[in-house]
């Protein structure tokens, strides 16, 4: 999840990339499985998904097609949801949710059986349980509490819970749960680059416990984005070096250009073989904002105090302000000739707010600047304190 962070604040921060809700489907060729199939990867396959993207939101739904005749056909579904709430300092809590499903279609009976044991993660090696096909489905999902730190150009999450993966695929069984924790750090020491160091921490009931340390460089513009990964498993010897690239360079508003690369040496909830695998393909916009989100705008910022402005005739009746620095809890604005204002002390950092009307109506003015959509079919203003 190191791209959650880096690209939450890349959205946040740049023209290039709308932070509201897009829809993407997309074609892709190479040498690419679903992440939770517990068997090796497959040699050639093409698939074809479709997916959404927000900062604290993600879903997603692929198709793989193998081209060899002794692969299985598959597909997965995915969810990922961060529910927390952040405070007037910058300080947030809450948890992380995400989940994962995978179907799975042997066209050949008699494939490869599911691995049964062995590898560093398992101190009881057992010989594969024998299957008649590669027929089945798996389930993985994790419950991550969190607690962090969010401002304009850093972003800090300590996350600990646990994650579980059950499979049943041909006559073999899987069920495993583990105890992790994490800590992430999303640094912006310019506006379209991010770095994000992050350290993850894996207790398996019966087994060795393993640390993970790794960087991601994320790299944004108004044509694409790049992301690099390089990371290290401390403790274990002749692992290898975990790494990733990905790219997406638009060649119009609505169509890019998707490429992506990794090399995973080994993984303590799944116990996937050590596998490099590759992927290319093309992605259609079919949803959301088309080309560039607004920049967030400055705020009216003197001695630590930041003013936000409603024009008056914008609302009929004494509106309220509701926002990041509120709880999202709806507090009065004070009439102040053609204006409504609304002046609180705010360290610096990007807050988003919404207006409500004396009905309970929440809305954004379209002359209101930082204005963009929230994802879920309204609005929200975006602002930044400096």
């Amino acid at each position: 999840m190191a791209h959650v962070g880096a690209m939450t604040l890349l959205l946040a921060s740049t023209p290039a990339l709308a932070t509201a809700q897009q829809w993407h489907m997309g074609v892709q060729g190479g040498r690419i499985r679903s992440s939770i199939d517990p068997a090796a990867v497959a040699t050639g396959t093409l698939s074809a998904g479709v997916r959404t993207e927000a900062p604290r939101t993600a879903f997603g739904l692929v198709g793989g097609i193998p081209t060899a005749d002794d692969e299985p056909l598959w597909g997965s579904a995915s969810l990922w949801h961060r529910a927390a709430i952040t405070g007037e300092r910058g300080f947030l809590a809450g948890v992380d949710l995400s989940g994962v499903g995978f179907l799975s279609h042997d066209r050949t009976p008699g494939a490869a059986p599911l691995p049964g044991g062995g590898g560093i993660f398992d101190r009881t090696p057992a010989p594969p349980v024998p299957a008649p096909n590669r027929s089945g489905h798996a389930l993985a999902g994790q419950v991550l509490p969190l607690i962090g730190y969010e401002s304009a150009t850093v972003q800090v999450h300590a996350r600990g819970g646990v994650a579980h993966f059950a499979a049943r695929l041909g006559g073999g069984r899987v069920d495993r749960t583990v105890v992790l924790a994490d800590l992430q750090v999303t640094a912006l020491p310019w506006r379209s680059v991010a770095l994000v160091p992050t350290v993850r921490h894996f207790s398996v009931p019966d087994a060795k416990d393993a640390t993970y340390a790794g960087l991601t460089v994320v790299l944004a513009s108004t044509r694409g984005r790049a992301s690099g990964t390089l990371g290290h498993w401390a403790g274990l010897r002749g692992v290898g070096t975990p790494w990733a690239v990905a790219t997406r360079a638009g060649v119009s508003p609505r169509i890019a250009i998707d490429v992506a690369a990794r090399r995973d040496v080994l993984d303590p909830l799944y116990q996937q073989p050590a596998q490099t695998s590759w992927s290319a393909g093309l992605s259609y916009q079919i949803g959301g904002r088309v080309g560039p989100a607004r920049l967030p705008v400055p705020a009216n910022y003197t001695d630590g105090y930041a003013t936000l402005e409603l024009p008056a005739r914008s609302s009929d009746g004494s509106p309220s302000i509701a926002g990041d620095f509120t709880n999202w809890q709806p507090v009065r604005m004070d009439r102040d000739g053609g204006k409504w204002r609304y002046v609180l002390r705010l360290p610096p950092g990007v807050y988003h707010y919404a207006f409500v009307d004396a009905s309970g109506r929440w809305f954004v003015p379209k002359d209101v600047p930082g204005r963009r959509e929230d994802g879920m079919g309204g609005h929200v203003a975006v602002v930044v304190v400096e």
